[in-house]
């Protein structure tokens, strides 16, 4: 009985483990996504204070170009 009841925690907390790997890594996805947008705008703000207007975020996304 002790050791099935052991071996059951073992698993749980290696399926824990697994969550929290998987969390960690969402949570810098998430973080990285923020500073990039962090960094976009202050470089946006920096382009419209010295004037330089003629550059701005692409509309489109980027085209994928296939040589054969």
């Amino acid at each position: 009985m002790w050791g099935l009841w052991v071996e059951d925690r073992m698993v749980l907390i290696k399926n824990n483990n697994k969550v929290l790997e998987d969390l960690k890594i969402e949570y810098q996805e998430k973080d990285l996504r923020l500073t990039g947008l962090d960094q976009r705008t202050r470089i946006e703000k920096m382009l419209i204070s010295g004037g330089n207007t003629s550059l701005h975020a692409p509309e489109n996304p980027p085209k994928r170009i296939i040589i054969e």
